[in-house]
């Protein structure tokens, strides 16, 4: 499965809500995007705090999210895409999914551009119904 499924899946679900843990799938989840976000702030010569005013967020949330100690919100996720001009989805995908995905089939990236239109009062709905069409 690809990253950017894997955070659908994970994100608000039961992986995350151990009072506030994260089961090992959901640690590589984050740690996978927290390198990413660095990678994309760095690559533009931008600061954690200029990225975190640009997004609305504190300093130091950045830093959790690129030291791979939290997941952002899907509102985050979609803010800091906007900072960097990328897709969503380009901070979710690892580099060999997402040129796969790109190179054709792009089933998954409208998903995700979907999930990020999703209030976030109905995540969890959003999530069970994502959950129950591939179990």
């Amino acid at each position: 499965m690809s990253a950017y499924a894997d955070y659908l899946i994970l994100h608000k679900s039961d992986a995350m809500r151990d009072n506030g843990r994260m089961d090992s799938a959901a640690k590589k989840l984050a740690a996978d995007l927290g390198k990413r976000i660095r990678r994309h702030r760095e690559d533009r010569g931008m600061t954690q705090a200029a990225v975190a005013e640009a997004v609305g967020i504190e300093p130091d949330t950045i830093g959790r999210l690129e030291r791979g100690l939290r997941l952002p919100s899907l509102a985050v996720l979609a803010k800091l895409a906007d900072v960097f001009k990328i897709a969503p989805v380009d901070l979710l995908a690892d580099d060999d999914a997402w040129a796969s995905a790109r190179g054709g089939d792009s089933h998954q990236r409208r998903l995700v551009e979907a999930a990020l239109q999703v209030p976030e009062g109905q995540a969890d709905a959003a999530h069970r119904m994502l959950k129950s069409l591939i179990e």
